[in-house]
């Protein structure tokens, strides 16, 4: 299993915006060298790169570089020990401002996504719901018990290095996503809600659905609906590398058919903080299961900027 290196990843180092916090948590020597592994995602739904350096480890957020946690430690002899963090505190590139929760979710993320040990999810969002969001935004995919392995390779014979380390992914949701929200856009000139899903697989759209429910006088004439009832054909029992777009996080409704098509990959811009389902479907005992992988947030301030036209809601 290859160790983490820094030249695996394009990042960026600690800002000048920082603040320095107090730790206090001891490894065993065998822990230690799992830890100084590091991590390399294989998808952005990974969320983190993290290798190891003279004793510090470095957290960079996989699909930005940005460098959020440098963590220190301290050789015991028979044990390592965690002692502080420097912590980045620059607001275009980290939005925690409390030193209390990052010192109680730096912990967590070295026991989850290095040691695959589980635990309580440090953050609060509020509701379990918004908690689930909240815990899916930091840690991805592990929240399901998926980890990525440091050499990993998908089907595609490309490393998760070779596919991220450029931010080709960051770059290829935005692309999909300026064309849902032009496809929105569309919608409102219709009298429909301004909301559109795309769905793509393998480059190629597949289909475009946008909200008909006015123009329809259809009530499940949602834009994901629309989308996957018109791909239905193409996407057969068992759709590979599929994934949509939706400017608007996806209610209960879509994200059930979402779930239940097989589409591998949900990216959404905008929450519905009244009717999305994705904090629900995420603590469900059965739906978890279901789940594509889901990164949320792309094009976010242009996807809510739609809900300000005359024809939403």
């Amino acid at each position: 299993m290859r160790t983490a290196r820094q030249e695996d990843w394009n990042t960026e180092p600690l800002p000048p915006e920082r603040t320095s916090i107090h730790l206090e948590m001891a490894f065993t020597m065998e822990e230690t060298e799992i830890i100084r592994r590091g991590l390399i995602p294989e998808q952005m739904e990974d969320k983190w790169f993290i290798y190891w350096n003279d004793g510090r480890l470095f957290f960079h957020r996989s699909w930005t570089g940005h460098c959020i946690y440098v963590v220190h430690f301290r050789d015991d002899g028979d044990s390592c020990r965690m002692v502080g963090a420097d912590v980045n505190r620059n607001p275009e590139q980290y939005g925690g401002t409390s030193d209390e929760e990052d010192a109680g979710m730096i912990p967590f993320l070295v026991d989850l996504l290095l040691l695959h040990r589980s635990g309580t999810f440090p953050g609060s969002g509020g509701t379990p719901e918004e908690t689930a969001l909240l815990s899916w935004s930091q840690v991805g995919r592990a929240m399901l018990g998926l980890h990525p392995g440091p050499d990993s390779v998908d089907p595609s014979g490309d490393s998760g290095a070779d596919k991220m380390k450029s931010g080709g992914k960051v770059c290829e949701h935005e692309v999909w996503m300026r064309r849902a929200i032009q496809e929105a856009n569309d919608s409102s000139l219709n009298g429909d809600a301004p909301v559109a899903a795309i769905l793509v697989q393998n480059g190629r759209v597949l289909a475009v659905g946008h909200n008909s429910k006015t123009s329809s006088r259809c009530g499940i004439a949602h834009a994901e609906m629309n989308a996957l009832l018109e791909a239905r054909e193409k996407l057969g029992r068992r759709p590979e590398r599929a994934a949509i777009y939706c400017t608007l996080e996806p209610c209960a409704m879509c994200l059930g058919a979402i779930c239940f098509a097989g589409v591998k990959t949900l990216v959404y811009g905008a929450p519905d903080r009244a009717g999305g389902a994705v904090g629900m479907f995420l603590q469900h005992p059965f739906y978890s299961g279901l789940m594509p992988a889901v990164t949320a947030g792309v094009l976010e301030e242009e996807c809510e900027a739609l809900k300000k036209l005359p024809s939403f809601g």
